[in-house]
């Protein structure tokens, strides 16, 4: 799949994508996940220890876009189908910050929606939100998300949905 960028960094991504639980490098990934998540493991009511993420990436209905600029990993998505087939729940969206404001969220984001769309027919996806972070709740804002009243919200989360 092309994506166009208008940056030499998103323009030389190479971006590879799994379907089912990881099987090679899984507790590699699984300790790499852990550490870029560490404030969100704080807040028992999100679920997010490494347990949980470690039962994600071993999931069948597990997805991943990972995004390499050559052999380095800059930015990944992880996710699940969920609801019986009809949602896809994004657990983690993550870029390198020497990567980040050149795209590669975006195209992340694109190569999952074309996937979940074309390949599951997925028509619903949904994520936990920062409220307290701007950049990411406008980035997902932008993504056309909404806060999603039928889930839950604590005091700094919410959950976001948006429509394919």
């Amino acid at each position: 799949m092309a994506i166009m960028c208008n940056n030499d960094i998103a323009n030389n991504l190479k971006i590879k994508d799994i379907f089912g639980g990881m099987k090679q490098n899984a507790q590699l990934f699984e300790k790499v996940v852990c550490a870029n998540f560490k404030d969100i493991q704080a807040d028992h009511a999100l679920v997010h220890d490494d347990d949980e993420i470690k039962k994600l990436i071993k999931s069948n209905t597990m997805y991943t876009v990972f995004a390499y600029d050559g052999n380095i990993l800059v930015g990944y998505l992880i996710g699940e189908i969920i609801n019986n087939n009809s949602c896809f729940h994004i657990g983690y969206l993550y870029v390198i910050s020497s990567h980040r404001c050149h795209g590669i969220a975006s195209i992340l984001m694109h190569t999952m929606n074309d996937k979940m769309k074309n390949s599951h027919g997925i028509n619903k996806i949904t994520l936990t939100c920062n409220i307290n972070n701007a950049h990411n709740f406008n980035f997902y804002t932008k993504k056309g998300f909404s806060i999603d009243k039928l889930y839950m919200k604590t005091n700094n989360y919410c959950v976001m949905s948006t429509k394919l």
